[in-house]
């Protein structure tokens, strides 16, 4: 293969490396993306249930009237109810959004290392051709 072939075709190679990195690099800042929003879900969960323990702790410490007790304790079912729904949602979201996140960056940096493995491969096929082109000429050399 002559040297110009091959100068294009490393060419063509870096070109693949660089655009796999640029896509990893867009895989790696959405699975930051994903795993922030999955922490303020799970901020937002835990919120939630400690507003709905501190609720229940209030209940169970006074002693009311029965309407504002049933009044009370359906505040406190709400406040249950919201808890669990923020923590289904979290779930849902580390099952779903998180983990294509994770997954799209392990093929996007599986996707860089072949391409860097293929541009390195054509890099020592060049020297090794470069190397056998300066033998050739320093025998022709000799032989002059």
């Amino acid at each position: 293969m002559s040297t110009y072939a091959l100068d294009t075709l490393l060419a063509l190679r870096q070109k693949a490396e660089e655009a796999a990195a640029q896509a990893l690099a867009r895989a790696t800042a959405a699975t930051a993306a994903a795993r922030r929003a999955q922490q303020s879900l799970e901020n937002a969960a835990a919120a939630a249930s400690q507003a709905w323990e501190t609720e229940r702790g209030r209940a169970a410490a006074g002693a009311e009237a029965a309407a504002d007790t049933v009044g009370r304790q359906r505040f406190a079912d709400r406040l249950a109810a919201a808890a669990r729904g923020k923590s289904e949602k979290a779930a849902r979201h580390r099952s779903s959004a998180v983990a294509a996140a994770v997954r799209s960056e392990e093929g996007a940096r599986q996707a860089y290392r072949t391409a860097r493995h293929e541009r390195e491969a054509v890099e020592r096929h060049v020297e090794r051709q470069r190397a056998a082109e300066k033998t050739l000429a320093a025998r022709r050399l000799e032989d002059g």
